[in-house]
């Protein structure tokens, strides 16, 4: 990621990059393959992932790009809290943890979280989780985007659906994309503590590691 190497010196590759993100995201606020094939979670969640990077580089951003990817990510979760590859496949522990640390990153962008207010009171110097403190500072924080119809509540309330599937259903024990799932538990985890405002307790490792392979399901 050009942002973790240089966002001063590669800021206007990284610019040019977000661009290309923002086009290729689908009217319904999913990202997919090109040319399109599903709406896809596995390439949403690096949708988000790309939109945190660009943000935190300091790239200007349509508050709607990231309002319309949570929205997605809100609309397609199951009934018990879990999230599928696509609309007719069976959900995963892996697509559950990618959707769900998605919908935290957008929740954090939009200024949603804990670390919203806490940054508002500590002057922009917010406890963060240890995953996340090497990267929160490199850069000064870019201002939270503004979303004109997500609040609070309504992410708030998809993500204790999610808390609640995990809290049943959370095991290690999976022996396929075994560490494609541990990556995304592992930035489940993190932005959970960051925006709900949890910075104690448990050291997940550092989210700038991005695992390289083939991200998608079978």
């Amino acid at each position: 990621c050009l942002y973790e190497v240089d966002p001063k010196q590669y800021a206007y590759e990284i610019g040019m990059l977000a661009q290309e993100m923002v086009k290729r995201q689908r009217p319904n606020g999913a990202w997919s393959y090109n040319p399109y094939t599903y709406d896809d979670t596995s390439q949403t969640q690096y949708g988000v992932l790309c939109c945190w990077a660009a943000h935190h580089a300091g790239v200007p951003l349509p508050a709607s790009v990231v309002e319309s990817a949570a929205q997605w990510l809100m609309q397609t979760q199951r009934p018990d809290g879990s999230w599928a590859y696509r609309a007719t496949d069976q959900p995963t522990h892996s697509m559950s943890a990618a959707a769900l640390s998605s919908l935290y990153i957008c929740a954090h962008l939009m200024g949603l979280g804990a670390d919203a207010k806490g940054a508002a009171a500590k002057e922009g110097k917010p406890d963060l989780p240890p995953a996340l403190q090497k990267i929160e500072k490199k850069e000064k924080r870019s201002a939270y985007l503004r979303p004109s119809n997500t609040n609070g509540p309504q992410v708030f309330g998809k993500a204790a659906g999610g808390n609640a599937w995990f809290a049943k259903n959370l095991n290690y024990d999976v022996t396929k994309w075994t560490h494609y799932y541990m990556y995304a538990v592992e930035r489940y985890k993190s932005f959970q503590e960051l925006v709900e405002g949890k910075t104690e307790g448990r050291d997940l490792g550092d989210i700038e590691q991005h695992p390289h392979g083939d991200e998608e399901e079978p």
